[in-house]
């Protein structure tokens, strides 16, 4: 109950139109809140237990101020409901104040999502990190976070050659240990749909015309330009 009220009153000072950005003051503040938000999204994902049923990532659905009464425990129930709880109200906050919300969202990024979430995807735990990233990508509904998720998926190489989102897709047609997963976190994608997203995963693809088989299409002649 204090920990919702304190989160309450956060929101209330942070939302006041009299918020002067140019005060040092204030600037500092933020600043700090900030960072104190990031340190804790970093250690509430670290927390998560790699080896939870992922069944239970899927339908774990909690905003920060709700808590209902829940008889189903399991394993990894605290810390995944710990994380998205501050999840959902960093979510909150950056709707709330643009002095906040481009400082917030690039902590979000590179605290837990290329700290933590990154790895499991590609090396540790791809089926955990798979399933973790389709429920953070549900959870954010700001334009903020969202924008943050699409450059971590789109907006950056790795390791010089392809983009994580491409990656990620390539990786499930080689591996169909991780293939329903992925298609759990493509629709995620399509549920809560980012623009540079859909272009790099839809629009680039049909504007490449990469649905075409080329070679068969030579064969029988009956492809157009067009």
């Amino acid at each position: 109950t204090i920990v919702v009220r304190a989160c309450e009153s956060i929101l209330i000072l942070v939302s006041l139109k009299e918020l002067n950005g140019h005060c040092s003051a204030i600037n500092a503040s933020i600043t700090e809140m900030c960072h104190v938000m990031g340190e804790k999204l970093f250690l509430c994902a670290e927390i998560i237990p790699e080896d939870m049923n992922l069944g239970d990532i899927e339908e774990c659905n909690i905003n920060w101020g709700l808590f209902p009464k829940d008889d189903h425990h399991f394993i990894g129930k605290y810390q995944l409901t710990s994380f998205l709880c501050w999840l959902d109200f960093c979510d909150c906050l950056v709707k709330e104040n643009l002095l906040i919300a481009e400082l917030l969202g690039m902590l979000f990024r590179e605290s837990v999502l290329e700290k933590i979430v990154e790895p499991n995807l590609l090396e540790l735990n791809p089926q955990f990190g798979l399933v973790l990233t389709a429920k953070i990508i549900k959870q954010c509904q700001s334009e903020v976070l969202s924008e943050e998720i699409a450059t971590w998926l789109v907006g950056t190489e790795i390791n010089g050659t392809d983009c994580l989102l491409n990656i990620l897709i390539e990786n499930a047609q080689d591996n169909p240990d991780v293939l329903l997963q992925t298609l759990q976190f493509v629709e995620a994608l399509l549920d809560n749909p980012n623009e540079r997203v859909l272009y790099s995963m839809l629009f680039l693809y049909v504007a490449s015309r990469g649905y075409i088989d080329t070679t068969k299409a030579k064969e029988i002649d009956s492809w157009s330009d067009e």
